[in-house]
């Protein structure tokens, strides 16, 4: 008897058309994996970069706040000098710890995008006028991509001493003698961005702010009708 060998048509496969579909399919799902890893990494990405711009934007302000409260040097010296402005601050600050002064000048400025720091040492002089020299001692970059928060709330904001409590309207800038005399407050806030990626970050830049309080004792305890700051 003769056996009966299978037909070819009983031999199961995939045909060529099946295998294009299913590696098309594949193709399209790994995209699809591969679109949301890169996606995940990205927003890590920007989310580092804004923890860490905003860490260092705080660093920097507490540090400028730290050296105002330590600019009162003496009763009859205004902190705050003439001319200072929106977006360029000079003081007067004390450095080291001994019995005798060491008044610097302090200037804290923003040139497009960079906050610096520029240092005058003292040449002449004693308490209260000092000769600061115009050569600065040192200069320093503080912070980058740094901007003001809006035309409204800019960089720097000086505020007097009325009524017993500190004035709602900040003084006019740049600052006149009077006017810098009696800052008794200064409102520091700033717009700092994460250094630039490829992916652009609408939500990046982050605000920081503060104030420092320019007086010895509280207002209570003040008796002068003046309101001069570091009373």
């Amino acid at each position: 008897m003769r056996r009966r060998l299978p037909k070819l048509s009983d031999q199961r496969g995939i045909t060529l058309i099946e295998l294009v579909v299913a590696t098309g399919a594949g193709a399209v799902v790994f995209l699809g994996l591969t679109m949301v890893v890169i996606a995940s990494m990205h927003q890590m990405t920007r989310i580092t970069d804004r923890v860490h711009a905003t860490s260092e934007a705080r660093t920097v302000l507490h540090r400028i706040v730290t050296e105002l409260h330590s600019a009162c040097v003496a009763a009859e010296v205004a902190p705050i000098q003439a001319n200072s402005t929106a977006s360029s601050m000079t003081f007067v600050y004390q450095t080291g710890s001994g019995a005798a002064l060491t008044p610097v000048l302090r200037k804290i400025s923003l040139s497009g995008t960079t906050l610096s720091q520029t240092t005058y040492a003292a040449t002449s002089g004693s308490t209260p006028q000092w000769t600061f020299s115009s050569t600065p001692s040192s200069t320093r970059t503080l912070l980058t991509n740094v901007s003001a928060v809006s035309e409204s709330q800019p960089l720097f904001r000086y505020y007097s001493f009325s009524n017993g409590q500190i004035s709602s309207t900040p003084l006019s800038v740049p600052l006149s003698a009077t006017n810098a005399a009696f800052t008794t407050q200064v409102n520091i806030a700033l717009k700092v961005s994460p250094d630039k990626r490829p992916v652009t970050d609408v939500k990046g830049p982050a605000i920081v702010q503060d104030s420092a309080y320019l007086r010895f004792s509280p207002p209570a305890a003040v008796t002068s009708a003046a309101n001069l700051p570091c009373e």
